[in-house]
């Protein structure tokens, strides 16, 4: 259990032109090279120790988890809780709510991009 208020994630998106897309592309983990799929709703890369599909499973599982219903609300009370009724307990709420509305449709997303990728890239590890 956290003591923070609210939790942002995303995919690793590693940008053309910065020392981690070098070092990605060298090691040959770059899968698409597509400008527009850098978008923090595709894996672009293959990661060590895990195939993309269970960084894809692994992602999705932990981003559902922490747009819950239950975690929304669970979040809410805990800093309504510490922070008093004068607290920002209202517009965590709702900016929690809006995650579990993008939730959704990164969640989505993330699957119908991966099915750019062919699935034996997708299913080896490195």
């Amino acid at each position: 259990d956290s003591e923070l208020d609210i939790l942002f994630s995303g995919v690793l998106v590693p940008y053309p032109n910065t020392p981690l897309y070098d070092e990605f592309r060298s090691a040959g983990r770059i899968v698409d090279c597509d400008w527009s799929h850098h978008d923090y709703r595709s894996v672009v890369f293959r990661p060590l120790r895990m195939t993309m599909d269970q960084l894809i499973r692994g992602y999705t599982s932990f981003y559902t988890k922490i747009t819950s219903p239950e975690f929304i609300f669970g979040k809410s009370l805990k800093i309504l809780r510490r922070h008093g009724p004068a607290s920002v307990a209202g517009g965590m709420f709702i900016l929690h709510v809006f995650n579990l509305y993008d939730a959704h449709r990164k969640k989505a997303a993330i699957f119908r991009n991966a099915g750019r990728i062919p699935s034996d890239i997708r299913a080896q590890p490195l």
